[in-house]
């Protein structure tokens, strides 16, 4: 199924194309906008497979649309609408490298062609991506395994500068920057943490793909990767940028280009780590380093999670991953909570089966316990009282020793406590500003012109960071949250106001009623009308049971 997006400033033209995707199989209709600008911060956050764009629209035209979509998006295959049967027009589009041009007046019939020839191209793009992947896997594998142990043992601090930018020369690796900053993407594929050889070079493979898709545009560009293995589920790049206040962006977008290729090789991310932008290519192994703890972090959270070095300095400076205080504390660091019960039946097997040395030695394995929960609760910034006051009481400890039974059930209460503590702890870090932007969209949902730009502008991020973080906190897209909120509101309206569903849909901000009855439908399974007739029917049966 591919999603098609259509930006065009004409309803006539955005109805006639939604009744013809309406009725097409294998296409569905992904989002629409009526200008370039929010069709750009749509499309940020949708990733469509089809563009369809009009030449002529306000804010950002169609053109310029598809020049900063090729570069930011270039898997997206784009097709150009036009009233202006200009030569000059076609030839841009061209240079762009835009897939159909169709001039308006045009039929649905040749829509569909063109969205037919789109899909064809993506099948066998993908097709060729990955023959092409899997034969370089096969002729480079031992040059590449050599390569990819030249670079992580590098980025590990394993080997002396002027050693490796020798041996670099002699790879044909171009590592001479401003700035750096190192990603870690841990993958993991139908659950499985490990893949064959082939699967692993494809990965890069496709990544590689990507960033030489982008260099070959023909504009120059400040931002560019080396892409390695420095573990087999374990996939690294080192970013490159000309400014240390274009790496957030660059590393964001990335991010964001990495995750929609694995995607599309059925490869799940198990956690992303992103280290400090340093400025020496000496101090890349620091990069390295802090991306490490960080993936580690984001594997331990689970969900694929994306964590950064800025973000663990922005904990209490003795963070989570600085705890000390001996062998139990360690252990707890990374300690998933579905893991508690194997750390229980570890502590069990140490009792033995004699009454007295189960008391003695119960007594003391839950004190240690406890010492190492409490540890770990201050030097996270908490009281231990406020997380977890139960095991400061005597009867805890007496309690916990009559039986294994009871050891087990004390000790998996305060490990819930203090792990879903520590977690909560962690997540943490983005509460205020995902706090902020729910109030700032909660604010403006029904200003038409909002979109994920100026929402990461309140709250001082990059677009690409912000899409990324709100996606991973809130378990949905900022476009996702913000159709939510805009549907409630109208739901709103219908149950309680006499306003008619077009002016409804202007009121929570969308700028055309027929894309509002579309999504609606699409969010509540009813149309406007239909929902307002079930809210009055269920009313009047409230009514007569009163």
């Amino acid at each position: 199924m591919f999603k098609v997006f259509f930006a065009d400033d004409e309803i006539i033209v955005r109805d006639g194309i939604r009744s013809c995707l309406a009725d097409q199989p294998g296409f569905t209709l992904a989002g629409e906008a009526q200008d370039g600008e929010m069709a750009l911060s749509m499309i940020h956050e949708i990733k469509p497979d089809i563009l369809i764009t009009d030449i002529k629209m306000p804010f950002m035209d169609g053109l310029e649309l598809c020049r900063i979509v090729r570069k930011i998006q270039p898997w997206i295959r784009i097709i150009i609408l036009s009233g202006h049967d200009e030569f000059e027009y076609a030839k841009q589009a061209i240079s762009i490298g835009i897939d159909d041009y169709l001039l308006k007046p045009f039929t649905a019939e040749e829509l569909i062609e063109a969205l037919k020839k789109a899909g064809a191209r993506i099948e066998a793009e993908n097709k060729k991506e990955e023959d092409i992947a899997k034969l370089k896997a096969q002729v480079e594998s031992q040059t590449e395994i050599t390569k990819d142990r030249f670079l992580s043992d590098f980025a590990q601090g394993h080997i002396a500068l002027s050693d490796f930018v020798q041996g670099a020369e002699t790879y044909g690796l171009k590592v001479l920057s401003r700035f750096y900053t190192m990603l870690l993407i841990k993958t993991e594929q139908n659950g499985i943490k490990s893949f064959g050889e082939t699967e692993l070079f494809a990965i890069k493979s496709f990544v590689k793909n990507l960033f030489e898709q982008e260099s070959g545009s023909g504009k120059s560009s400040d931002t560019d990767a080396l892409v390695f293995l420095s573990a087999k589920d374990e996939l690294c790049l080192m970013v490159k940028t000309s400014t240390k206040e274009g790496a957030e962006e660059a590393v964001f977008a990335a991010t964001d280009a990495v995750k929609h290729q694995l995607f599309k090789q059925g490869i799940k991310v198990a956690g992303i780590g992103i280290g400090l932008t340093v400025e020496r290519l000496a101090a890349l192994s620091e990069s390295f380093g802090e991306a490490k703890k960080a993936l580690q972090m984001a594997v331990q959270n689970g969900g694929g999670k994306l964590i950064s070095a800025v973000d663990l300095q922005s904990e209490n400076p003795e963070t989570l991953l600085n705890l000390s205080g001996g062998e139990f504390v360690d252990k707890l660091k990374y300690a998933l909570v579905e893991e508690i019960d194997q750390i229980i039946a570890k502590q069990i097997e140490l009792l033995g089966n004699n009454p007295f040395q189960f008391t003695v030695m119960g007594s003391y394995l839950i004190i240690e316990l406890i010492s190492a929960c409490s540890r770990i609760i201050e030097q996270l910034g908490g009281k231990v009282e406020d997380v977890c006051p139960e095991i400061l009481t005597s009867n805890f400890v007496s309690g916990a020793v009559k039986s294994v039974e009871d050891f087990s059930s004390q000790s998996r209460f305060m490990l819930n406590k203090v792990l879903r503590y520590r977690d909560s702890k962690m997540n943490s870090r983005y509460g205020d500003m995902i706090m902020k932007a729910k109030r700032y969209i909660d604010e403006n949902y029904n200003d038409q012109d909002i979109c994920l730009r100026l929402v990461a502008e309140a709250v001082a991020v990059s677009p690409n960071h912000f899409s990324a973080v709100f996606s991973q906190e809130c378990g949905q897209s900022f476009i996702e949250y913000l159709t939510a909120v805009r549907i409630e509101h109208a739901k709103s309206l219908l149950a309680k106001s006499e306003m008619k569903s077009t002016d409804i849909a202007y009121e929570v901000g969308f700028n055309d009623p027929h894309y509002f009855s579309f999504i609606f439908k699409k969010n509540t399974g009813l149309s406007p009308k239909e929902y307002r007739s079930s809210t009055q029917n269920s009313s009047q049966i409230e009514g007569e049971n009163d």
